[in-house]
């Protein structure tokens, strides 16, 4: 049973969104060092309009209603870059990435990440909300199934955290995501160490749903290992630690986690019996992929105990349900626009209200309330015709995953070939310290890595960390360089590098992005090392590339 896109969200927001993009004091004081606004109360408008903004921001978000926080972040978005305050323009377009991250919309929730990055200098924003910003970009790639660039966001914010004296909340979310994405890998003893961190984390917090939540990650990385007597005992201590106050949904993984261990113990009866209670939760609180997990779970139930109509008939259910949820995949919360809540209604006069206090500013009132409905009308059309597209753009990212995989492969190819014009150019004066066979498996072994594992995403690799990863030492990695390929470590992870970057350049969903996006997407670390390789290797800049592109 896999971790929801939507409960890991939303536990990130939970950890970070409140405490970080929304009540930062960085965000939140003098104006002076960004921008002089002027008189005195120009700044204290200013400081008002943005701070009421931000607590309308998080009550939308708190009851769910996801479109009215997006158009109250843009409103900070938009008053931000006109003071040119950066920490608000920052943590806005974290925002506004969180907002799209729960929709399922993981491109749009990226861009807005990356904007972040690309706009703001970041060595002028306080590292709580870096720290942010890379947490919610680590979700983002998770839920992508980008692992190694997930990997690398949340290491980050661990080594981040670290340097602020002070652990970040984000960091209870880090260690989930990795302890995931090593689930992922089949690494299930390093995933139960994470997770072990995590509920260590979440009891120094002592806050029991937190505790609650993390106590499930354990159970599923114990069932994950095949420790199904310990995940037993562990999940029903966690099943008498719930009362009335308590996530029902946490309470609803609990008990379906209990049936899993039973039907992997063949002890089916009991499985049916909390399977049973899951169900009807599930039913009750509209939880569909809980309900998928169930279904599949009874069918294996009863077609063990030879029951086999049941069997069929939760299979049918299960196939349902999947086509369901992947019918609605880029939507993780549905979004009922032309109902709009009280809430919705009271937050809106309250803005109205606000903004009318200000003689001065009735202009912007205007704007603003203009604005908000032009965008819950946009709101409204692009969800009627988002559900008709889902399938649509399912089929053009398999097809783009399938175009990258082949450039993968004809630049593996490339470098083989290389190999191979090398090796019989120096045959004669070979003085290695392989064997012709050791060099020919070392280098097919440095290409596997170099395919699957993608290292060269990593900003911050170096020689000998590849090396270690190898399993070689530093002079055994740069002697296979130089004699399979003639590269040395830089030029050769720059490659990679820069085949990524042309990949992305030529892609139109990252027609928008801008260079220095790109640039970090494909691992460079800086706008100069990305202009400098990319002509180099291509003989054209990023930009000129870009424009031969559009061009074709």
């Amino acid at each position: 049973m896999r971790f929801s896109s939507r409960s890991i969200i939303y536990l990130l927001f939970l950890l970070v969104f409140i405490e970080c993009p929304l009540e930062s004091k960085s965000a939140t004081h003098s104006l002076s060092p960004y921008k002089n606004v002027g008189d005195e109360d120009s700044t204290v408008f200013y400081r008002q309009q943005v701070d009421s903004l931000k607590k309308l921001v998080v009550k939308a978000f708190r009851v769910g209603d996801l479109t009215t926080m997006k158009a109250y972040t843009d409103s900070v978005l938009a008053l931000a870059k006109e003071y040119n305050h950066m920490p608000d323009i920052f943590s806005a377009y974290t925002n506004q990435g969180i907002y799209f991250s729960n929709i399922g919309q993981y491109d749009s929730a990226l861009a807005k990440y990356l904007t972040a990055i690309d706009e703001v200098d970041t060595s002028k924003i306080d590292i709580n909300l870096q720290i942010t910003l890379l947490a919610n970009m680590g979700n983002c790639y998770y839920n992508m199934q980008e692992y190694g660039r997930s990997q690398n966001c949340m290491e980050r914010v661990l080594s981040l955290s670290s340097k602020t004296g002070k652990e970040h909340r984000a960091i209870i979310s880090a260690y989930q995501i990795l302890g995931g994405i090593a689930h992922q890998q089949g690494k299930h003893e390093e995933g139960l160490a994470y997770m072990q961190k995590v509920l260590e984390k979440a009891v120094s917090s002592d806050r029991k749903n937190k505790v609650l939540a993390a106590r499930n990650s354990v159970i599923y990385s114990l069932i994950k290992n095949e420790a199904y007597d310990t995940a037993a005992t562990f999940t029903k201590e966690t099943l008498l630690m719930y009362d009335t106050d308590n996530s029902i949904d946490s309470r609803a993984t609990t008990i379906i986690y209990m049936g899993e261990i039973y039907v992997a113990e063949a002890q089916y009866d009991s499985a049916l019996h909390y399977l049973d209670k899951a169900e009807k939760i599930a039913f009750e609180y509209s939880f569909p992929k809980k309900q998928k997990s169930i279904y599949e779970l009874k069918s294996t139930a009863y077609g063990a105990i030879g029951n086999q109509e049941l069997a069929n008939y939760y299979q049918k259910l299960y196939t349902q349900a999947d086509r369901k949820l992947a019918q609605n995949a880029s939507a993780a919360v549905q979004l009922d626009i032309e109902s709009a809540s009280k809430e919705k209604r009271q937050a809106i006069k309250k803005l109205e209200e606000f903004h009318v206090l200000n003689s001065q500013r009735n202009l912007m009132v205007l704007f603003f309330i203009l604005a908000m409905s032009v965008i819950l009308s946009v709101a409204v059309f692009r969800y009627r015709i988002k559900r008709n597209q889902i399938v649509a753009d399912s089929d053009l990212l398999y097809q783009e995953m399938k175009d990258l995989r082949d450039e993968n492969q004809s630049l593996k190819e490339t470098m083989i070939a290389l190999n191979e014009t090398k090796s019989e150019a120096n045959e004669k004066n070979r003085k290695s310290s392989f064997t012709e066979k050791q060099s020919k498996e070392l280098m097919h072994k440095v290409l596997e890595y170099m395919e699957n594992k993608k290292p060269y995403l990593r900003l911050e690799l170096n020689q000998s960390e590849l090396a270690e990863e190898l399993d070689l030492t530093v002079h055994q990695l740069s002697e296979i360089l130089n004699d399979s390929f003639g590269q040395n470590f830089n030029t050769f992870i720059n490659l990679y590098r820069v085949e990524t970057a042309k990949q992305l350049l030529r892609n139109e969903r990252y027609a928008n992005y801008k260079l220095m996006a790109i640039g970090y997407e494909a691992g460079f670390q800086s706008k100069t090392s990305f202009n400098r390789s990319f002509k180099q290797l291509t003989g054209y800049t990023p930009t000129d590339y870009r424009k031969v592109q559009l061009r074709s």
